[in-house]
């Protein structure tokens, strides 16, 4: 054995970047010249990777050295399943191998592939390969197993070295030696020499399959025969040619040398197609995770949102986890922001489980808005199965049975939160894994029993379940217009579930009264209470800034601001008391809007938004309403009709016996609201009781259920079937045929007639369109009868929950797509729009001036939102007109058209004034059911009630005050990748994937196809596109199913981060190591934006590195 130096002879450097210089000569010939021993890591078996594990190799061989080489075998998805399915893992390991490419890319790398030959063949190196496998220890697909390559060093005395970092194991890689890594020595002792034996462990564990990631096997023989096939022909082993020499040049042709050299050079700063195709999609996949990646989500989406949603999402962002209250006006977007934050957990991997609880009527409009506006397709749970919207380029079956304890665990689901709130449902879903992130919408329904009464009780079913759940989620947002349906307390119970400082969260009594003295002239006792809550409030989520307060306290000098906040926060109370009056009342104001509501309630109003248009901070303005409530008087056969009608209710639940009295109840009260509809709507429903007592099925539509959401527990279909089956034996089958024939005596309908009236008024004054809103189906299919017999060459459509329609040439009713109705409107060719409620949620008619509620449900804030359908931002009209229809001298008529005069019901929602809204629905029903002799007093004693509650004070807390948002703007980053950085790959062949057709169709539009598909589907890139079209498009971007398919085949997934663990919890957060690309150049600056990304890679080569 030659005279072999030893490892501690040498002066190693901490660590080793490419900018040093040449890292072969550098460290690798070095190190292995005093080798008896190389443990070397690879990730990939590519012809690549292989030769920089032999870099320097030829000292080892030298010194009769021995080494052990431990390579990545990562697996296609299809590979995976076929081992699931029974074929022998050792076979398909064996295949996969014998697949790759091992062509070298220059002599340096073959003379590398023959050194190992060499060892192999003289029985030097043992080769194992190692296969990604999951927690089951089953083999998972991946791209790549090590993102820091690891490799160990023992000379002959036992020395050993470790070096451990990112090394570029492609091309580029070889020929450029991208790479840093670190270097620990075992001689030095400490802590290096317990990095170097950590190293040595891990190794250890990996070469005698003992981790729990890999699985490792002995290189197969037809693999070790592939690598023998670079042996030399005369079984020797040559030194590979110096720097700068070429064989078979002669010693003193330097310039042809340097030529040469030259010429080696400029080809080696080019990257294979190959390579960089690979980067490329890398970035792709990563772009959500790089420092400036939170706008990834938002602008690879189909929407742009308004300002207000903007700051509210990166409020969101910058919290995550965040813990959150989203309470904006009814009609301004909450589910755009909750979409926004959603979408980009989602892509950037902060979230790996969503689950979204939604009351059951909005699940689908809920799925629709996910994949329409963020491209997201995710699938409801029904209680017996998981179905997924079906797309344009949607194969396989789009539904797929579970059972109860494990449809959690799909990561991504919308759920039903009338379901999940009984116990025996609520059960199951907590004994699920963790989620990332909770969304839980109309969060006003969780509530406790009778809040602010004598009769105040515990939390109601789903408060108690997102009580329980709370633990299980790291992040959780809530959403309601309606924080505070009837009490303060209300509020308090959901800013509890988001987290509150000590005091606040401990008494609801201090909660309430903070806000109670706060509004009023505290005494100085008083006053030192609100400090310690404040100053509580302030140590959970920072202090409170000079220039906060002299935002709110107008005209407040510097100085008079400063003197504020000492003593606010003097504990002594002496500074309060040298407080000027008008600086008392400054910081009285700071005290309300500086609350923990602040840090936990996001909330926008229409008010607020005139503010912003007034600074100037949106260019477009917000529409003012102008409501005209229209009394229709009625035939002498409609009122007769209307008095039989509300005498039956009366008569028949005042004689029902006590315990069929709620029953009954709720099914008058269907008649009656039926009947302020449309007197066919009260037919349809009054024969479906007829059949009913004959044996037949008895049904409740959702248009039917109760309104009242001050019920302990919101009422859902299954609760209003089985009240409704309850009901028949107190009904008598000659009552309601005698009902059924006054209705077919009534002839003319005079609210109809004035509905024509009302539409040509609104043509004459300049509005081009209307939108006609009713409760009831069975209301609308009479209507769009009756509108094209009275107003003949109108253009009429409808929307319900059948979907769109619309009337041809030949006067017949063809099914029409959600998108051709919103393109139909905009290009004017729908004069008339009849929908239902339900069926509007997620339609935005900007471009309609005029709204008619030809019903007006008892719920006020179902108007609320028909009104937020048209007054929305970018509103063409300055003045949208609302016309509410109701027969004169009826309960509806009578408080709404009240409600109107005293509070402006309907001109603009005012936070304080829920609590008189809240309690309408109920009064209405009491009011309905009252006897004919005190009908008259009933309705009284109501318009009394609502006088009195709008005087009344709410406690002091007004929502709209205290959750007032500052009016600027918040600075956002470039984002890193944009729809038109990925339609430039997809047009660049040496980028877009080779095995993918990708064709232009129209101008946007292109076909597509990837192995496997049976046919090619449309797709587009571009927003606006999928937008109008989003039935007949693919959106190709992120979240798209298709598009993250053929991202995580083409890129590299050693950056991966974690998943969710196998015991339960949630996974980590990434955040806090965001994706870094960093030249290969001089410069250390990350690139920000693909265009700086491509520059990069094309000249002098790029990397990536998690933080």
């Amino acid at each position: 054995m030659p005279d072999i130096r030893l490892l501690p002879t040498h002066t190693w450097e901490t660590s080793y970047r490419h900018e040093q210089g040449d890292l072969v000569q550098l460290f690798y010939v070095p190190a292995l010249a005093c080798a008896v021993q190389y443990d070397r890591m690879t990730g990939y078996f590519t012809a690549d990777a292989l030769a920089l594990a032999a870099r320097g190799i030829e000292k080892l061989i030298a010194n009769g050295g021995k080494m052990r080489l431990l390579v990545g075998c990562t697996l296609g998805p299809d590979e995976v399943q076929a081992i699931k399915e029974g074929y022998d893992l050792r076979q398909k390991v064996e295949d996969h191998l014998l697949n790759e490419p091992l062509t070298p890319p220059n002599p340096e790398a073959r003379h590398g592939l023959e050194a190992l030959a060499w060892m192999i063949g003289h029985e030097r190196m043992e080769v194992k390969v190692a296969i990604p496998v999951g927690a089951d220890g089953q083999p998972i697909a991946a791209v790549g197993i090590y993102h820091e390559k690891v490799g160990i060093i023992t000379d002959a005395e036992g020395n050993r070295i470790s070096f451990i970092g990112s090394i570029n194991e492609t091309r580029g890689g070889w020929i450029n030696n991208r790479e840093c890594f670190h270097v620990h020595c075992s001689w030095e002792g400490g802590r290096e020499e317990k990095h170097v034996l950590d190293g040595v462990k891990a190794f250890d564990q990996f070469w005698h399959d003992q981790a729990n990631s890999v699985k490792v096997l002995d290189v197969p023989e037809a693999v070790k025969q592939r690598l023998l096939e670079f042996l030399p022909e005369d079984d020797g082993f040559a030194t590979p040619p110096a720097a700068g020499e070429q064989q078979g040049t002669a010693a003193g042709a330097g310039a042809h040398v340097r030529e040469v050299v030259t010429e080696l050079t400029e080809e080696r700063s080019r990257l294979l197609p190959d390579e960089l195709r690979r980067l490329a999609w890398t970035y792709l996949r990563y772009a959500a995770q790089m420092e400036n990646g939170v706008r990834v989500g938002e602008v690879t989406s189909a929407i742009r949102p308004w300002p207000h949603q903007v700051r509210a999402f990166k409020r969101l962002m910058d919290s995550w986890p965040c813990q959150m209250l989203i309470a904006d006006e009814v009609g301004l977007g909450k589910t755009i922001t909750a979409g926004l934050l959603i979408r980009q957990a989602w892509i950037s991997q902060l979230a790996k489980r969503i689950l979204l609880l939604v009351p059951k009527a909005v699940m689908r409009q809920w799925q629709d808005e996910l994949y329409e506006k963020f491209n997201l397709n995710v699938p409801l749970y029904d209680g017996q199965k998981l179905i997924w919207k079906q797309t344009h380029g949607w194969q396989g079956p789009s539904e797929r049975k579970v059972e109860r304890d494990t449809w959690h665990q799909e990561s991504f689901v919308i759920a039903s939160s009338h379901l999940m709130r009984r116990r025996d449902r609520a059960k199951d879903l907590l004994q699920a894994a963790d989620w990332d992130l909770l969304v839980a919408d109309e969060a006003h329904h969780a509530r406790r029993k009778s809040p602010g009464t004598a009769q105040e009780g515990g939390p109601n079913n789903l408060l108690r379940l997102l009580q329980e759940l709370r633990p299980k989620c790291r992040s959780l947002l809530l959403l309601t217009a309606t924080p505070m349906q009837v009490h303060p307390v209300e509020l308090w119970d959901l800013l509890k579930l988001l987290g509150l400082p000590k005091r606040w969260a401990e008494s609801k009594e201090a909660f309430l009264r903070y806000f109670t003295t706060a509004a009023g002239n505290p005494s100085h006792a008083e006053m030192e209470f609100l400090t310690r809550m404040f100053r509580e409030t302030e140590a959970e989520y920072g202090a409170v800034r000079e220039d906060d307060v002299a935002r709110i306290a107008d005209g407040l000098s510097s100085l008079g601001c400063r003197k504020i906040l000492k003593a606010l926060h003097d504990s002594s109370g002496i500074p309060l008391k040298r407080l000027t009056a008008d600086q008392r009342k400054a910081a009285l104001q700071v005290l309300r809007r500086f609350s923990p509501i602040r840090h936990r309630m996001s909330r926008y109003t229409r008010n607020l938004l005139r503010e912003y248009h007034k600074r100037g901070l949106i260019h477009t303005p917000i529409a003012t309403r102008a409501v005209r409530d229209v009394a229709v008087e009625m035939t002498k056969a409609e009122r007769e009709l209307y008095d039989a009608v509300e005498d039956y209710i009366s008569t028949t639940y005042n004689n029902a016996a006590a315990e069929k009295r709620s029953a009954v109840g709720f099914v008058m009260t269907i008649y009656r609201r039926r009947l302020a509809s449309s007197f066919y709507a009260l037919q349809s429903t009054l024969n479906q009781r007829l059949a009913g007592m004959q044996g037949g099925q008895v049904q409740v539509v959702d248009e039917d259920v109760s309104q009242d959401e001050q019920r302990d527990e919101v009422m859902d279909t299954d609760e209003a079937e089985t009240l409704s089956r309850e009901a028949l034996v107190a009904e008598e089958r000659e009552s309601i045929q005698g009902l059924l024939k006054l209705i077919a005596k009534v002839g003319a309908n005079t609210k109809a007639q004035r509905l024509v009236t009302e539409l040509e008024t609104a043509w004459a004054d300049g509005y081009d369109s209307a939108i006609v809103f009713t409760q009831y189906t069975d209301t609308m299919d009479w209507l769009r009868g009756y509108l094209a017999e009275q107003m003949p060459g109108q253009p009429l459509a409808c929307f319900s929950g059948r979907g769109g329609e619309v009337r041809d040439l030949a006067g017949q009713w063809q099914p029409c797509t959600k998108e051709q109705i919103k393109q139909r409107l905009r290009e004017g060719k729908i004069k008339i729009l009849l929908c239902t409620d339900a069926a509007a949620e997620g339609l935005n008619f900007q471009v309609c001036g005029v709204l008619v509620n030809y019903d007006l449900p008892w719920n006020p804030m179902k108007v609320e939102q028909r009104i937020g359908r048209i007054d929305r931002i970018g509103q063409k009209y300055p003045t949208i007109r609302i016309i509410n229809l109701a027969y004169k001298d009826t309960v509806e008529a009578d408080i709404y058209f009240a409600l109107g005069e005293r509070i402006n019901l309907f001109e603009g929602i005012v936070g304080k004034l829920q609590p008189i809204l809240s309690r309408l629905p109920k009064q209405f029903e009491q009011t309905v059911l009252t006897e004919r002799g005190a009908r008259d007093a009933a309705r009284e004693r109501l318009l009394a009630d609502v006088d009195q509650a709008a005087e009344e004070d709410t406690g002091g807390l007004d929502i709209d005050e205290v959750a007032k948002e500052a009016l600027e703007m918040p600075t956002l980053p470039a984002p890193s990748l944009t729809l038109e950085d990925i339609e430039r790959v997809m047009n660049r062949d040496d980028l877009r994937p080779p095995q993918v057709e990708w064709r232009v169709l129209d101008n946007g539009s292109y076909a597509f196809s990837m192995p496997g598909m049976p046919e090619a589907i449309r797709v587009t890139t571009r927003a606006e596109i999928f937008d109008d079209h989003f039935e007949s498009h693919e959106f190709f971007g992120p979240g798209n199913r298709i598009y993250e398919t053929l991202v995580r085949e083409m890129s590299d997934g050693g950056l991966e981060t974690s998943p969710a663990g196998s015991d339960g919890e949630a996974s980590s957060s990434p955040a806090s190591r965001k994706i870094e690309w960093v030249p290969e150049s001089c410069s250390h600056v990350p690139v920000r934006t693909f265009n700086e990304f491509l520059a990069a890679a094309e000249q002098a080569g790029i990397r990536p590195v998690r933080g």
